[in-house]
């Protein structure tokens, strides 16, 4: 559940947001395998309440965080467990303590950017959902800002002192995540300066592609997850955008050594970089033409098929 903080505090209770990787080392995630890192902040008098029910005493996480299948990601201040419902599927559930009036309001929802930016590209996840109480209204108001999707709501089914209320079930989608995390643009624009040194060692000019956000967004998706263990997610995902949007396929050809053949490179990736081994001019030219061909030559298809 996202609703794991003061519920009287709305400017706490933005925690369900996404990642913010590259501003203060505190707002960093790491992965634990410690449910002591997470069992204080879950059991802290301000946390407790909202994420406990009539008669449960303490939470003890441990047979969650044991589990491979689950995540458990900390930062200053408190954490996130992420359990997984399929492969796939994660339900998440936040605790982070109350932070001090000085402090910098936006750090827990920061962490929470760069807990959901690690999930998507470290892990299989395609989709997280969340359960929110109804007496946690700010928690309801800040999740559709921060990303999350209502879903349904459901009457009379989480057990309080006061009896039973409502909850609100949402998610958050790889589809609505790509489309508004704006670190995965800036990645996007570190591969094509790479891209571009490469293509200066090798002697072969620039493709000609225009920049493009919406390609920077999904290339830079797909360069974390290559960079992060699950370059057969990124290979895949960058594909059904790419057909969609007009731009060529790339493939993985072999994952140790990981060589991924872009079309007009052929990339050896080496931890968080890459070397081009071969590279090519583009045969495409722009990539607005090379889309218009795409489409007709599919509408042709689908003419022939019908005639």
């Amino acid at each position: 559940m996202l609703d794991a903080m003061d519920a009287t505090e709305p400017k706490v209770s933005t925690q369900e947001d996404q990642p913010d990787v590259s501003t203060a080392p505190s707002c960093a995630v790491r992965r634990s395998f410690d449910a002591s890192d997470i069992n204080p902040i879950f059991n802290h008098p301000t946390v407790f309440p909202n994420v406990s029910v009539p008669g449960l005493e303490k939470i003890d996480v441990t047979n969650l965080v044991a589990d491979p299948r689950n995540v458990l990601l900390t930062a200053d201040g408190g954490g996130i467990i992420f359990c997984q419902i399929e492969p796939g599927i994660y339900e998440v559930h936040t605790a982070f303590l109350k932070p001090e009036r000085s402090s910098n309001g936006p750090h827990i929802r920061n962490v929470c950017q760069n807990a959901y930016r690690w999930m998507f590209t470290h892990t299989d996840c395609m989709v997280l959902q969340t359960r929110i109480p109804a007496f946690n209204r700010a928690a309801i108001v800040f999740a559709p800002l921060l990303g999350w999707r209502l879903e349904f709501e459901r009457k009379s089914v989480w057990p309080t002192a006061d009896g039973m209320v409502d909850m609100s079930f949402f998610c958050l989608r790889y589809e609505d995540w790509v489309k508004n995390d704006d670190h995965i643009v800036e990645t996007g624009n570190g591969f094509h300066r790479k891209l571009d040194e490469e293509r200066a060692r090798h002697g072969v000019e620039d493709d000609g592609h225009p920049d493009e956000e919406c390609h920077d967004r999904y290339v830079g998706a797909c360069a974390e997850m290559i960079f992060s263990g699950q370059p057969e997610k990124g290979v895949i995902l960058y594909n059904r955008w790419a057909r969609f949007a007009g731009y060529g396929p790339i493939a993985m050809i072999s994952k140790d050594p990981l060589m991924v053949d872009i079309g007009d490179a052929l990339l050896h990736v080496v931890q968080k970089s890459f070397k081009a081994i071969r590279m090519k001019a583009s045969p495409r030219g722009n990539s607005n033409t090379h889309g218009a061909d795409q489409i007709l030559a599919a509408c042709t298809q689908d003419t022939s098929a019908g005639s």
